[in-house]
């Protein structure tokens, strides 16, 4: 099995992909479904976990905040965000945890309608 870095938001750093966004029950953009601040009691419980996302639940950032999008996604703190993401030994412990793309080196088949599919 061959584990990959591939963060899921991004094919290069600062490129989004056809992936969507998306937004939290807080209020704030989230790059992906696995950072969201919702998941923590607070703030301080996010930020014992993985502190290099706290920046990115700031209240300047909520999405009410902001006239656009872009406007976050341009902000020092999403920037830093994904040039952090360029490298798995730069990258916060959540993307740590589910950025990784798992191939076999040998073609893999499996059974559909109990017929042997390539």
């Amino acid at each position: 099995m061959i584990r990959q870095w591939q963060p899921q938001c991004i094919t290069e750093p600062l490129t989004a992909t056809g992936r969507s966004f998306g937004s939290s029950a807080k209020g704030y953009l989230t790059p992906c479904c696995w950072i969201d601040f919702s998941f923590y009691k607070n703030i301080k419980e996010l930020e014992s976990d993985d502190p290099q996302l706290v920046s990115l639940f700031e209240e300047h950032l909520k999405i009410k905040n902001n006239d656009s999008i872009e406007d976050i996604l341009l902000s020092d703190e999403w920037i830093e965000f994904y040039d952090n993401l360029a490298s798995v030994d730069t990258a916060p412990k959540t993307c740590k945890r589910y950025c990784y793309k798992y191939s076999n080196s040998e073609l893999k088949k499996e059974k559909f309608n109990n017929k042997e599919e390539e």
